[in-house]
């Protein structure tokens, strides 16, 4: 599946990521808008899910499904 990354971020302030995603977000509707041609802003749901420390468990968990589904979609090409 090559429509979306997995990002595992450690913010510098309590916001960054947030900021991060918002002007990525941004900059994505900009360039379908210049792409399609239209003057509208095109809705787009916020994708972003923001998961506050969990604890070590929880991070390596995450490593291991990110770690995987890649090799898993890697495997499959």
């Amino acid at each position: 599946m090559t429509n979306h990354v997995h990002l595992l971020l450690t913010p510098t302030t309590p916001l960054s990521a947030c900021s991060l995603m918002k002007g990525l977000g941004q900059r994505y509707v900009q360039n379908i808008s210049r792409t399609y041609q239209r003057t509208v802003g095109i809705g787009v749901r916020p994708r972003f899910q923001r998961n506050p420390d969990k604890g070590l468990t929880f991070l390596r968990y995450l490593l291991t499904y990110i770690t995987v589904f890649a090799i898993y979609n890697d495997l499959r090409k």
